[in-house]
């Protein structure tokens, strides 16, 4: 499977009807990590390299988001509680040293996640 956006929503719930209808279990979860992964990493490329001292600034805005999106769609935490239980996710920090450059810290991102198994 390749990790991109499946050319959409459409087409990704359509994989995951398929995949329900002759109930394969493995299959939905490698679409669901897939999909899992394609957001975190067009979340983190927004967010990262960013100063340390932003840090907290960050993952305030991202719970605020987080809050709520729930509060917008009740249903939601349901669904997240179940990836929860059905997927491990670690999340690695990975730290640029200070003296490089925007686009130097970047591609250092790009090979560290590349190293750790994040596409």
């Amino acid at each position: 499977m390749l990790k991109s956006d499946f050319n959409g929503y459409e087409e990704f719930m359509k994989k995951i009807g398929e995949a329900t209808k002759i109930r394969n279990e493995e299959t939905l979860l490698k679409l669901v990590f897939e999909r899992q992964t394609m957001w975190l990493n067009k979340i983190a490329d927004a967010i990262f390299p960013a100063p340390d001292g932003d840090m907290p600034f960050i993952i305030n805005a991202l719970e605020t988001i987080a809050k709520d999106m729930r509060k917008d769609n009740p249903e939601t935490e349901l669904v997240v509680a179940h990836f929860r239980e059905a997927m491990e996710f670690e999340a690695h920090h990975i730290d640029a040293p200070g003296n490089m450059t925007e686009a130097a810290a970047k591609t250092y991102c790009e090979v560290k996640k590349k190293q750790h198994g994040i596409m």
